[in-house]
């Protein structure tokens, strides 16, 4: 029996005059379809490239494939943009869903979008589960298991290096859970240790500056907490490799202007994205960046085309 996933925000409240919908439509396609109800924060992630995973219910839910249709039936302000991501997901996984026009949509500053549109582009990222808060506890043994110790810990909404845990052992990950499990979108990435970071910055596709870029360190070899320092250099000893991958992915956003933020597996030599930036911030204060002017000689050429 083929099967229909309605996705709501929540089934509470006012929301009861929901049920009875369902309760209509369930009946209605008793003896052709199965219609199963979900709420948004029920979906689990697995990101890479070229590769996207999403099971409904937490990480022992089903397996989005096994559903011929998703309907996402409201979203609300606070889910919107997460179900912009997901959407992307069903895309690329050839999965029906409407209204389709959230997969058409261009949403930047937000790293979810950009991770999913990242992979779904054929393009390195760090290894990546998503998971919400109410699902946390049940997802840590599998996290655990997926990536090994150490793992990285991002909080969505946070920026300038805040809201990154590296966790060395599972105490360190059962200890994390209450400072954490009230961020509502949590992410767990595969370590791969960088000391530093590069931002490469983008215009109409071409790159125009790039900078290394040093923060703090904790025990283990990955920028996290507070900027500490920036070198700059000339565009011309971009290496070949890197400039490539950043042009990619500001084409596969449609980010005319972009920072894009790359780091070096020190063990394997690797460059993986990220973060891409619509809107990238500039070091006003650091002397000599060349950011600014770029930007300044891009819209001059604008204004002569």
């Amino acid at each position: 029996m083929r099967k229909i996933l309605v996705l709501k925000v929540k089934f509470i409240g006012r929301h009861q005059r929901e049920k009875k919908v369902f309760a209509w439509f369930k009946k209605y396609f008793s003896k052709k379809f199965e219609i199963v109800m979900g709420q948004m924060t029920d979906i689990f992630l697995e990101i890479k490239k070229n590769n996207v995973e999403i099971r409904v219910g937490g990480i022992k839910g089903d397996d989005i494939k096994s559903f011929d249709l998703i309907w996402f039936r409201t979203t609300g302000k606070k889910y919107g943009r997460f179900a912009v991501a997901v959407a992307g997901c069903l895309d690329f996984l050839k999965i029906n869903y409407f209204d389709s026009s959230l997969g058409q949509r261009a949403i930047g500053g937000d790293k979810l979008i950009g991770l999913v549109r990242l992979a779904t582009g054929n393009l390195p990222i760090p290894e990546t589960l998503f998971c919400w808060s109410r699902h946390l506890k049940a997802s840590l043994d599998y996290v655990a298991r997926k990536f090994g110790f150490p793992l990285v810990v991002k909080l969505a909404g946070k920026h300038w290096g805040k809201g990154v845990f590296i966790l060395k052992n599972n105490n360190d990950l059962k200890s994390v859970i209450k400072e954490i499990s009230s961020s509502g979108q949590i992410f767990f990435q595969k370590f791969y240790p960088h000391r530093v970071y590069y931002r490469v910055l983008v215009l109409d596709y071409q790159a125009a500056s790039w900078e290394e870029i040093y923060r703090g360190q904790g025990e283990f070899p990955h920028p996290i907490g507070s900027l500490i320092s920036k070198k700059f250099y000339p565009i011309e000893k971009i290496p070949g490799k890197m400039k490539v991958l950043a042009v990619k992915a500001a084409k596969r956003m449609k980010f005319e202007m972009a920072g894009v933020d790359i780091f070096q597996d020190e063990n394997t030599g690797q460059y993986f994205l990220a973060e891409v930036n619509r809107a990238p911030a500039f070091a006003v204060d650091y002397p000599g960046d060349p950011e600014l002017l770029a930007v300044a000689k891009f819209f001059e050429k604008k204004l002569k085309e």
